[in-house]
Protein backbone atom coordinates (compact mmCIF):
# COMPACT_ATOMS: atom_id res chain seq x y z
CA UNK A 1 0.00 0.00 0.00
CA UNK A 2 1.59 3.25 -0.75
CA UNK A 3 0.82 6.82 1.04
CA UNK A 4 2.02 9.84 -0.41
CA UNK A 5 3.61 11.76 2.84
CA UNK A 6 2.52 15.32 3.33
CA UNK A 7 4.85 18.27 3.22
CA UNK A 8 6.84 17.91 6.86
CA UNK A 9 7.50 21.50 8.34
CA UNK A 10 11.30 22.18 8.93
CA UNK A 11 11.47 21.68 12.15
CA UNK A 12 15.46 21.01 12.75
CA UNK A 13 16.58 24.55 12.00
CA UNK A 14 13.46 26.14 13.52
CA UNK A 15 14.25 24.70 16.98
CA UNK A 16 17.63 24.58 16.83
CA UNK A 17 17.79 28.30 15.78
CA UNK A 18 15.25 29.18 19.27
CA UNK A 19 17.35 30.11 22.14
CA UNK A 20 15.27 29.08 24.43
CA UNK A 21 14.82 25.43 23.34
CA UNK A 22 18.58 25.67 22.61
CA UNK A 23 19.20 26.47 26.49
CA UNK A 24 16.30 23.98 27.73
CA UNK A 25 16.79 20.82 30.12
CA UNK A 26 19.10 18.00 28.67
CA UNK A 27 16.88 15.24 27.20
CA UNK A 28 18.63 13.42 24.75
CA UNK A 29 18.12 10.29 25.99
CA UNK A 30 14.32 10.62 26.01
CA UNK A 31 13.27 8.00 22.54
CA UNK A 32 11.33 9.36 19.78
CA UNK A 33 9.53 7.45 17.19
CA UNK A 34 8.70 8.73 13.69
CA UNK A 35 5.58 8.05 11.65
CA UNK A 36 2.86 8.53 9.58
CA UNK A 37 -0.47 8.86 11.55
CA UNK A 38 -4.36 8.57 10.52
CA UNK A 39 -7.62 8.43 12.85
CA UNK A 40 -10.79 7.10 11.98
CA UNK A 41 -13.70 8.26 13.50
CA UNK A 42 -16.85 7.63 12.90
CA UNK A 43 -20.70 5.34 14.04
CA UNK A 44 -21.01 1.51 13.29
CA UNK A 45 -24.23 -0.23 14.04
CA UNK A 46 -24.68 -4.02 15.32
CA UNK A 47 -26.98 -6.22 15.92
CA UNK A 48 -27.95 -8.79 18.62
CA UNK A 49 -25.30 -10.97 17.47
CA UNK A 50 -22.49 -8.63 17.44
CA UNK A 51 -22.46 -8.13 13.91
CA UNK A 52 -22.20 -5.34 11.55
CA UNK A 53 -25.20 -3.75 9.71
CA UNK A 54 -24.10 -0.84 8.61
CA UNK A 55 -21.49 1.99 9.82
CA UNK A 56 -20.90 6.06 8.77
CA UNK A 57 -17.58 7.80 9.19
CA UNK A 58 -17.21 11.40 9.99
CA UNK A 59 -14.95 11.89 7.33
CA UNK A 60 -13.67 9.78 4.57
CA UNK A 61 -10.14 8.02 4.96
CA UNK A 62 -7.28 8.68 1.96
CA UNK A 63 -8.27 6.50 -1.29
CA UNK A 64 -4.90 4.57 -0.42
CA UNK A 65 -6.65 2.94 2.55
CA UNK A 66 -10.37 3.72 2.14
CA UNK A 67 -11.07 -0.11 0.29
CA UNK A 68 -9.20 -1.64 3.43
CA UNK A 69 -10.72 0.17 6.01
CA UNK A 70 -14.05 -0.54 4.87
CA UNK A 71 -13.74 -4.09 4.21
CA UNK A 72 -11.88 -4.27 8.05
CA UNK A 73 -14.73 -2.81 9.72
CA UNK A 74 -17.38 -4.60 7.84
CA UNK A 75 -15.52 -7.97 9.31
CA UNK A 76 -15.59 -6.68 12.47
CA UNK A 77 -18.06 -9.35 14.98
CA UNK A 78 -18.57 -8.15 18.31
CA UNK A 79 -19.01 -9.73 21.97
CA UNK A 80 -19.79 -8.31 25.81
CA UNK A 81 -17.28 -6.91 27.86
CA UNK A 82 -18.72 -8.92 30.71
CA UNK A 83 -18.58 -12.30 30.04
CA UNK A 84 -22.15 -13.84 30.72
CA UNK A 85 -23.92 -10.82 29.53
CA UNK A 86 -25.86 -10.19 26.03
CA UNK A 87 -24.68 -8.44 23.02
CA UNK A 88 -27.72 -5.74 22.09
CA UNK A 89 -28.50 -4.19 19.13
CA UNK A 90 -27.28 -0.41 19.18
CA UNK A 91 -25.09 1.83 17.95
CA UNK A 92 -21.83 2.45 18.99
CA UNK A 93 -18.83 5.43 18.17
CA UNK A 94 -15.39 4.41 16.93
CA UNK A 95 -12.15 5.59 16.57
CA UNK A 96 -9.42 3.31 14.94
CA UNK A 97 -6.15 4.79 14.67
CA UNK A 98 -3.42 3.59 11.68
CA UNK A 99 0.00 3.75 11.65
CA UNK A 100 2.13 3.69 8.65
CA UNK A 101 5.97 3.00 7.97
CA UNK A 102 8.19 2.40 5.28
CA UNK A 103 9.67 -1.31 4.05
CA UNK A 104 11.04 -1.29 0.87
CA UNK A 105 9.98 1.91 -0.45
CA UNK A 106 6.47 1.51 0.53
CA UNK A 107 4.44 2.54 3.23
CA UNK A 108 2.94 -0.28 4.97
CA UNK A 109 -0.25 0.88 6.98
CA UNK A 110 -1.22 -1.08 10.32
CA UNK A 111 -3.99 -0.41 12.81
CA UNK A 112 -3.03 0.86 16.13
CA UNK A 113 -6.05 0.83 18.52
CA UNK A 114 -9.76 0.19 17.95
CA UNK A 115 -11.39 2.75 20.69
CA UNK A 116 -15.24 1.91 21.14
CA UNK A 117 -17.75 4.01 23.10
CA UNK A 118 -21.33 3.92 23.42
CA UNK A 119 -22.85 6.29 21.54
CA UNK A 120 -24.93 8.22 24.18
CA UNK A 121 -21.66 9.18 26.07
CA UNK A 122 -19.89 11.12 23.01
CA UNK A 123 -21.76 14.63 24.14
CA UNK A 124 -22.56 13.47 27.21
CA UNK A 125 -21.24 15.76 30.22
CA UNK A 126 -20.06 13.70 32.64
CA UNK A 127 -16.58 12.16 32.19
CA UNK A 128 -17.43 8.55 33.83
CA UNK A 129 -20.30 7.34 36.07
CA UNK A 130 -19.98 4.10 37.55
CA UNK A 131 -21.17 2.09 40.83
CA UNK A 132 -18.46 4.45 43.06
CA UNK A 133 -18.31 7.61 42.06
CA UNK A 134 -20.02 10.29 39.04
CA UNK A 135 -17.13 12.65 37.54
CA UNK A 136 -17.95 16.31 36.10
CA UNK A 137 -15.47 18.53 35.44
CA UNK A 138 -15.85 21.88 36.49
CA UNK A 139 -12.98 24.05 35.32
CA UNK A 140 -10.93 23.27 32.73
CA UNK A 141 -9.19 25.90 31.64
CA UNK A 142 -6.57 24.97 28.60
CA UNK A 143 -2.86 25.26 29.51
CA UNK A 144 -0.56 28.21 27.85
CA UNK A 145 1.09 27.53 25.02
CA UNK A 146 4.94 27.63 25.78
CA UNK A 147 6.80 30.64 24.73
CA UNK A 148 8.06 31.07 21.55
CA UNK A 149 6.54 27.86 20.34
CA UNK A 150 3.83 29.46 18.60
CA UNK A 151 5.45 31.97 16.75
CA UNK A 152 7.61 28.94 15.25
CA UNK A 153 4.10 27.54 14.09
CA UNK A 154 4.62 24.33 15.87
CA UNK A 155 1.73 22.12 16.77
CA UNK A 156 1.54 19.27 19.31
CA UNK A 157 -0.86 16.87 21.69
CA UNK A 158 -0.08 15.77 24.91
CA UNK A 159 -2.69 13.21 26.54
CA UNK A 160 -2.77 13.67 30.15
CA UNK A 161 -3.47 10.66 33.13
CA UNK A 162 -5.29 12.34 36.13
CA UNK A 163 -5.56 10.55 39.47
CA UNK A 164 -8.16 12.81 41.51
CA UNK A 165 -9.42 12.67 44.98
CA UNK A 166 -12.92 12.47 46.02
CA UNK A 167 -12.69 16.14 46.78
CA UNK A 168 -12.33 17.00 42.98
CA UNK A 169 -9.06 17.82 43.06
CA UNK A 170 -5.92 16.41 41.09
CA UNK A 171 -3.89 13.88 43.03
CA UNK A 172 -2.14 13.13 40.19
CA UNK A 173 -0.80 14.10 37.19
CA UNK A 174 0.97 12.16 34.61
CA UNK A 175 2.02 12.63 30.74
CA UNK A 176 0.93 9.35 28.78
CA UNK A 177 2.33 10.29 25.72
CA UNK A 178 3.29 13.56 23.64
CA UNK A 179 4.23 14.47 20.25
CA UNK A 180 5.05 16.91 17.45
CA UNK A 181 2.54 16.86 14.59
CA UNK A 182 3.45 17.42 10.72
CA UNK A 183 7.20 16.71 11.86
CA UNK A 184 9.88 14.24 11.80
CA UNK A 185 12.85 15.83 13.51
CA UNK A 186 14.35 13.82 16.27
CA UNK A 187 16.68 16.41 17.54
CA UNK A 188 17.50 17.20 20.89
CA UNK A 189 15.63 20.33 20.24
CA UNK A 190 12.78 18.33 19.61
CA UNK A 191 13.08 16.64 22.24
CA UNK A 192 13.33 19.95 24.44
CA UNK A 193 10.17 21.33 22.55
CA UNK A 194 8.10 18.45 23.20
CA UNK A 195 9.50 18.47 27.02
CA UNK A 196 7.84 22.55 26.98
CA UNK A 197 4.55 20.86 25.32
CA UNK A 198 4.08 18.15 28.27
CA UNK A 199 5.67 20.68 31.46
CA UNK A 200 2.90 23.29 30.48
CA UNK A 201 -0.15 20.57 30.25
CA UNK A 202 1.15 19.11 33.46
CA UNK A 203 1.16 22.53 34.85
CA UNK A 204 -2.46 23.69 33.52
CA UNK A 205 -3.80 19.89 34.47
CA UNK A 206 -3.12 20.58 37.90
CA UNK A 207 -5.17 23.20 38.61
CA UNK A 208 -8.07 21.91 36.94
CA UNK A 209 -11.58 21.12 39.53
CA UNK A 210 -13.96 18.61 38.62
CA UNK A 211 -16.84 17.37 41.03
CA UNK A 212 -17.20 13.94 42.53
CA UNK A 213 -20.10 12.31 43.83
CA UNK A 214 -19.64 9.10 45.36
CA UNK A 215 -22.02 6.48 45.88
CA UNK A 216 -19.28 3.93 47.68
CA UNK A 217 -15.68 3.59 48.17
CA UNK A 218 -13.89 4.32 44.75
CA UNK A 219 -10.52 3.02 43.55
CA UNK A 220 -7.96 4.71 41.75
CA UNK A 221 -9.06 3.43 38.36
CA UNK A 222 -12.74 4.73 39.44
CA UNK A 223 -10.79 8.02 39.93
CA UNK A 224 -8.94 8.39 36.95
CA UNK A 225 -9.58 10.58 33.50
CA UNK A 226 -7.60 10.74 30.46
CA UNK A 227 -7.37 14.24 28.86
CA UNK A 228 -5.99 15.37 25.55
CA UNK A 229 -4.39 18.81 25.60
CA UNK A 230 -3.92 20.30 21.62
CA UNK A 231 -1.66 22.53 20.68
CA UNK A 232 -2.19 24.39 17.66
CA UNK A 233 -1.12 27.74 16.86
CA UNK A 234 -2.95 27.62 13.54
CA UNK A 235 -5.96 25.83 11.83
CA UNK A 236 -4.73 22.53 10.60
CA UNK A 237 -5.73 19.57 8.59
CA UNK A 238 -8.12 17.26 9.90
CA UNK A 239 -6.09 14.27 11.49
CA UNK A 240 -8.62 12.07 8.88
CA UNK A 241 -5.80 12.63 6.42
CA UNK A 242 -2.01 10.87 6.91
CA UNK A 243 0.38 13.45 8.98
CA UNK A 244 3.87 12.63 10.05
CA UNK A 245 3.96 12.53 13.80
CA UNK A 246 7.09 12.40 16.09
CA UNK A 247 5.93 11.34 19.63
CA UNK A 248 7.42 10.08 22.48
CA UNK A 249 6.87 6.22 23.94
CA UNK A 250 3.77 5.92 25.84
CA UNK A 251 4.19 5.59 29.28
CA UNK A 252 1.38 3.24 31.66
CA UNK A 253 -0.47 5.17 34.26
CA UNK A 254 1.19 3.62 37.79
CA UNK A 255 -1.54 3.66 39.22
CA UNK A 256 -3.89 1.68 37.12
CA UNK A 257 -4.05 -2.60 36.90
CA UNK A 258 -2.63 -3.74 33.00
CA UNK A 259 -6.05 -4.81 32.48
CA UNK A 260 -7.36 -1.62 32.25
CA UNK A 261 -7.75 -1.12 28.25
CA UNK A 262 -7.28 2.55 29.03
CA UNK A 263 -3.21 1.43 29.31
CA UNK A 264 -3.25 1.33 25.48
CA UNK A 265 -4.53 4.65 24.42
CA UNK A 266 -1.90 7.43 23.05
CA UNK A 267 -2.07 10.45 21.26
CA UNK A 268 -3.68 8.90 18.12
CA UNK A 269 -6.40 7.11 19.84
CA UNK A 270 -8.31 9.49 21.25
CA UNK A 271 -10.29 13.27 19.96
CA UNK A 272 -8.85 16.85 19.95
CA UNK A 273 -11.04 18.12 22.98
CA UNK A 274 -12.86 17.33 26.39
CA UNK A 275 -12.03 13.87 28.43
CA UNK A 276 -11.82 10.49 27.06
CA UNK A 277 -15.14 8.74 27.61
CA UNK A 278 -15.72 5.09 28.85
CA UNK A 279 -15.14 2.10 26.84
CA UNK A 280 -18.38 0.70 25.21
CA UNK A 281 -20.40 -2.44 26.88
CA UNK A 282 -19.02 -4.60 24.01
CA UNK A 283 -15.23 -4.99 22.25
CA UNK A 284 -14.13 -6.36 19.37
CA UNK A 285 -14.06 -10.37 19.29
CA UNK A 286 -10.28 -10.69 18.30
CA UNK A 287 -7.22 -8.03 18.44
CA UNK A 288 -7.01 -5.51 16.01
CA UNK A 289 -3.91 -4.17 17.02
CA UNK A 290 -1.09 -4.65 14.70
CA UNK A 291 -3.49 -6.12 11.91
CA UNK A 292 -2.00 -4.97 8.14
CA UNK A 293 -4.34 -3.25 6.11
Amino acid sequence: MRITPLRLSALVLALAATPAIARGPNVAKVPLETLMSLQVEGEVDIDGAGNVLDYRLDAPPPESVRPAVDRTIRGWHFVPRNEGEAVRAQTITMRMSLAANQADGKYVAKIENVWLTAKARRKERPVFDVDTASIQPTSMRAPLYPPGLATLGIAAKVLVGLRLATDGKVAEAVVVQSALLDAQDQSEGARRALKYFEDSALDGARRWRFEVTVHGVPTPDDLTVLVPINYMPEQRESMSRWHSIVRTLRTPLPWLPASDDRTRLGVADVGNGGTVPDAAEVRLSTEQAGKVL
